[in-house]
């Protein structure tokens, strides 16, 4: 079909997504075995224990990408419990991540990996979602992830943890100093169609230019002249033309031993049910204090330390903020802050 403007567009069926789920669901049971074997990059791979889990994240990621309705943000779900089960490191996720895809594709026609190609680079992203918020609960003893990534010049291992999560991660991000591209993860390639060495050392109105519709593009360079922790939804367009709907988080860090911008482009369809405004939800002072420490990764107990309340008092704010954001989660509030809140700003007093 074509529209007014005369590009062509494909309406696909609910019975068509059906029929292709069930295709691919034949081939990746023919070759169960061969994917199984992906999960041997774990650590202890040879314990029965281990083997089970496995089998048993191998299952949800394979159920959830042929649900006939698309749900991404069970990636984070499965990305939680790959950080609760194994000590695994960031890179050796991303590593885990492309050998699953790669198996995933064997043995797909066209029609099928076109529609695989539209579910899995947004079903990875939200699985390392999960798996950074887990693990930024799970090293909340030792600091906050945002303090980690602002200070990852200072620390080795915090700074290979970095690299590993932008180099590896399918959320596309940008790294620019003072409007220059100084680095782009793989995910801009995979998800834009652009190149490293067609973006790192451009500047950013270069980029704008590139990826942005004209009428989008004046709006984005005033939005990328903020330079506090903000988010704003816009468009861009791939290489080819497309025209992609997207969420961008805009983050002062330090990279490289220097204060850079990250950028992280998130397609909307990742981001599933909208989140309600800053103004909608109406935090109260002490909510908003509880709900900062949890987005820098603290504990229950570290919250009421910090803030002289009791633990009982600290769960009844977080079960309050939760109504409020609609959440059902701490992982999910965590994304709100990130998305909807300035870490950065000072904490509210009351």
């Amino acid at each position: 079909m074509e529209n007014e403007s005369g590009r062509t567009f494909v309406l696909v069926s609910m019975t068509t997504v059906e029929t292709i789920s069930e295709q691919i669901s034949q081939i990746w049971a023919a070759h169960q075995e061969e994917i199984s074997l992906v999960w041997y990059v774990l650590p202890t791979s040879g314990s029965a224990k281990t083997a089970v889990t496995a089998t048993d994240l191998q299952k949800q990621i394979i159920d959830y990408l042929l649900m006939p309705t698309f749900s991404p943000e069970a990636g984070r779900r499965v990305g939680e419990q790959l950080a609760q089960a194994f000590e695994l490191s960031l890179e050796k996720l991303g590593y885990l991540q492309r050998l699953l895809a790669e198996q995933l594709f064997l043995g797909l026609n066209e029609a099928q990996m076109a529609w695989l190609a539209q579910r899995l680079p947004i079903f990875w992203a939200e699985m390392m979602v999960g798996y950074s918020h887990k693990l930024r609960k799970m090293y909340a003893a030792e600091d906050a992830l945002e303090k980690m990534l602002l200070t990852v010049q200072q620390e080795a291992e915090r700074e290979k943890h970095f690299e590993a999560l932008f180099n590896d991660t399918y959320s596309p991000v940008v790294i620019h100093e003072n409007g220059r591209i100084q680095a782009i993860n793989r995910a801009v390639t995979e998800v834009y169609g652009y190149a490293a060495d067609e973006l790192i050392g451009q500047t950013i109105q270069r980029l704008v230019q590139a990826m942005a519709p004209v009428a989008e593009q004046q709006t984005i360079l005033q939005k990328m002249g903020v330079g506090h922790h903000h988010s704003y939804q816009t468009k861009c367009l791939h290489k080819n033309g497309s025209e992609i709907a997207m969420e961008v988080t805009a983050s002062p860090i330090i990279y490289n031993g220097r204060k850079m911008r990250m950028i992280v482009l998130r397609p909307l369809s990742a981001l599933g049910k909208p989140l309600p405004e800053v103004e909608e939800v109406n935090l109260s002072p002490r909510q908003q204090q509880v709900l900062h420490y949890l987005a820098l990764g603290l504990a229950d107990k570290e919250i009421a330390r910090t803030l002289n309340i009791t633990l009982p008092t600290v769960k009844h704010h977080k079960k309050e903020l939760f109504k409020k954001l609609q959440v059902t989660s701490r992982a999910e509030a965590v994304i709100w802050a990130w998305q909807k809140s300035n870490l950065f700003a000072s904490l509210p007093t009351e």
